[in-house]
């Protein structure tokens, strides 16, 4: 009787667990389809500008599953986007935080205007302040030019480096259902370990 109450105990534990990093809505640097950009939408797995539109024209999503409700989404590109592990869907209070959060980048974003302003006319006067020789022009731009050294780097490694530690997270559910099915064999066996010894009495 303790066994099995112990068991149910484990259990119910195990699943709460599980259900608490399986139902975490939107992390850091997840993509939340109700409110991201036609930009951050263009970062999932088979979704493009054109697609990245029809996401934002089909808003509200409950669940991931509604994208198939998209036109040009189906069930391939449905998965692809689950197995990227980049796209969630939030509740209305990170709705709410997220349009705070932006609302601030905004303000900020004012700021760097008038920085980038500045930066204007610092630039005019240091092309006023060039000398009319020509000569001397081009000695100066000899020494500022600088080469271009571009390194070769693929698409898919572009999107998917930061986001292979979020998808390692995800696999603590596959290692909780490992040690539940360790400890179900452990209770099995040492029930029909007492199981022998009562027959052999």
């Amino acid at each position: 009787m303790r066994k099995k109450f112990l068991f149910f105990i484990v259990f119910f534990i195990f699943l709460i667990i599980n259900f608490s990093l399986i139902s975490a809505s939107c992390q850091k640097n997840q993509i939340d389809i109700n409110t991201a950009s036609l930009e951050e939408l263009d970062k999932l797995a088979g979704i493009g500008p054109v697609k990245a539109q029809a996401i934002i024209n089909s808003r509200p999503f409950n669940k991931l599953d509604d994208l198939l409700n998209v036109v040009g989404i189906g069930d391939v590109t449905l998965s692809n986007i689950k197995q990227q592990g980049l796209a969630c869907v939030s509740d209305e209070e990170e709705e709410e935080e997220e349009q705070e959060d932006n609302e601030e980048e905004d303000e900020s974003g004012e700021d760097r205007e008038d920085e980038e302003k500045e930066d204007k006319k610092e630039t005019i006067k240091q092309i006023k302040k060039i000398s009319v020789n020509p000569e001397e022009n081009k000695i100066q731009e000899e020494q500022e030019i600088k080469p271009i050294i571009l390194s070769p780097i693929s698409p898919k490694s572009i999107k998917t480096e930061p986001y292979k530690k979020e998808l390692d997270k995800n696999k603590f559910a596959i290692y909780g259902l490992v040690f539940l099915g360790i400890l179900v064999f452990f209770l099995f066996k040492m029930k029909k370990q007492k199981n022998e010894k009562t027959e052999f009495k």
